[in-house]
C-alpha cells in the first residue's frame, strides 16, 4: 500500500484526535523505595565496568557528578538533596544494573 505524505499526515492527525484529551488518567501505582547514591558496591561495579568494558563516557567515572552537571548544578551534595527531595516518575527499568529511569514530577 502506498499513500502520499499529505494523506499519511491527515490519517495521523485523525488518529491523534481520536485518542481524546490529555487529561485522561493513566493507571499507576506509588512505590516507596530507597535510593542509594554513591554506595560502595555501585562504585565498585562502575570501576569494574571501566576496566573491562569502557573506560570513558560522559557519565564516567561519577554518575552523580554527571547528573549534577547535566542539570546545571556545580554542588554535587545539593544535586543529591534535590534528587532525593523530589517525587520521581519511574518510566522504565534500565539495562544498567536494573536501575530505574526516573523523571522528576516537579523539576524545580
Amino acid at each position: 500500500m502506498t499513500i502520499s505524505q499529505s494523506e499519511l499526515l491527515k490519517r495521523l492527525v485523525a488518529l491523534e484526535h481520536s485518542l481524546g484529551t490529555d487529561k485522561q488518567p493513566i493507571p499507576s501505582r506509588v512505590f516507596h523505595f530507597p535510593l542509594l547514591l554513591d554506595d560502595p558496591l555501585a562504585k565498585q561495579a562502575v570501576d569494574e565496568y571501566m576496566v573491562k568494558l569502557r573506560d570513558s563516557a560522559v557519565y564516567l567515572p561519577d554518575n552523580v557528578a554527571y547528573i549534577a552537571k547535566a542539570n546545571g548544578e556545580d554542588d554535587i551534595e545539593k544535586a543529591k538533596r534535590s534528587i532525593l527531595a523530589c517525587r520521581q516518575l519511574v518510566t522504565e527499568v534500565s539495562f544498567l544494573a536494573g536501575t530505574p529511569l526516573m523523571m522528576p514530577l516537579d523539576p524545580r
